[in-house]
């Protein structure tokens, strides 16, 4: 079986070749991150089913960023991988894939994760979307099959990524851009995790004492930082709680009202720092967004364009809940007054499919 645009694993490591209807791309065997710059609708997805067929026994976290695509690509593995003999192993059995989605029809999936997110670490393939990825607990995402007990996760990239039991493929289709803080709460909380040293300081609790302060004053009340209805999010909170000496003083530093704990990509690959996978972005104009990145790799086809292209950014400035009509005719007007030529113009998805 082969996909629209099959991928060819190198024999001699981690690393393979996509065939693209815009050129050859070769993803090198050496870990790290890569940006996959191969143009749009060059078969990026096509692509990335070929890698979860030949290589999901090696551990794959697919992420996108709508339940709907997410949806698309769980359906697609049910129908074409699982209970299959695919010459690469041992079969694909159901339950080895794992979909973490707030969909209804999905829910039972949610509801293991919620209470057990450690079962995440023994499913050779999970499909996520981007905002879980960051909102979540990052580590059992990427560690697969480990041989010992997983401590909860403390920010560490640097010692996550070296990890010798990672996923040897972390894909994100297109560029993760709806980012949510891991935590935020009232800056005013603050208060409640601080104190006044001996030359009259105001600095941080220990996590000790934090602990205790929260437990007294925080804990199920309403701003408490996370639902304690599931064990996830009462790991989440333990994590949370024990990163605030680490973010302390940043955070009164600051002139906002909120503190925030949030990940990005570029904590995935630490500057100096090896990393045990591959961690796949999977960007059409990854030339353009990245094309000064220090932390990723962009591999590029020679030519995906076959004229001289202009790109450019139109700020929408207006809210899809109330939207103004004649402000909205007033904004379609000002684009096609700047369409004079044969153009492509590319909108924000749906946010409702996330999450």
């Amino acid at each position: 079986m082969k996909e629209l645009f099959d991928i060819i694993p190198n024999s001699t490591g981690d690393g393979f070749r996509m065939q693209l209807s815009t050129g050859v791309i070769d993803v090198p065997d050496d870990n790290g991150g890569y940006i996959i710059s191969s143009g749009c609708g060059s078969g990026k997805t096509e692509s990335i089913k070929s890698l979860i067929r030949q290589k999901y026994n090696s551990g794959i976290l697919y992420c996108v960023d709508t339940r709907n695509e997410l949806g698309k690509m769980y359906d697609w593995i049910l129908a074409n991988l699982v209970n299959r003999e695919l010459g690469y192993g041992d079969i694909l059995r159901e339950s080895d894939v794992m979909i973490i989605s707030s969909d209804k029809e999905r829910s039972s999936f949610l509801n293991q994760y919620r209470d057990n997110p450690e079962i995440l670490m023994e499913k050779k393939i999970i499909l996520i979307t981007h905002v879980r990825f960051w909102t979540d607990l990052i580590n059992y995402f990427l560690i697969y099959q480990p041989k010992a007990p997983v401590d909860s996760f403390d920010g560490d990239f640097r010692k996550l990524m070296i990890r010798s039991d990672l996923r040897r493929y972390i894909l994100f289709d297109e560029t993760p851009t709806f980012i949510r803080p891991f935590v935020e709460f009232d800056k005013t909380i603050l208060g409640v995790f601080s104190k006044t040293n001996d030359t009259g300081n105001i600095t941080c609790m220990s996590p000790e004492e934090i602990g205790i302060y929260y437990d007294h004053f925080i804990r199920n009340t309403r701003n408490d930082l996370f639902n304690q209805s599931y064990r996830i999010n009462r790991i989440k909170r333990d994590v949370a709680l024990n990163l605030i000496p680490q973010y302390y003083d940043s955070w009164m530093l600051s002139d906002s009202d909120k503190a925030g704990i949030t990940f990005y990509p570029v904590d995935l690959c630490p500057p100096g720092v090896y990393i045990n996978t591959h961690v796949l972005i999977f960007e059409g104009a990854g030339d353009l967004l990245f094309k000064d990145s220090r932390n990723f790799r962009l591999l590029d086809v020679d030519r995906k364009y076959n004229c001289v292209t202009e790109f450019r950014k139109i700020d929408f400035g207006l809210f899809r809940r109330n939207l103004n009509p004649r402000r909205f005719d007033e904004f379609t007007s000002r684009i096609a007054m700047l369409i004079n030529k044969p153009t492509l113009v590319v909108c924000w998805k749906d946010i409702n499919g996330g999450g």
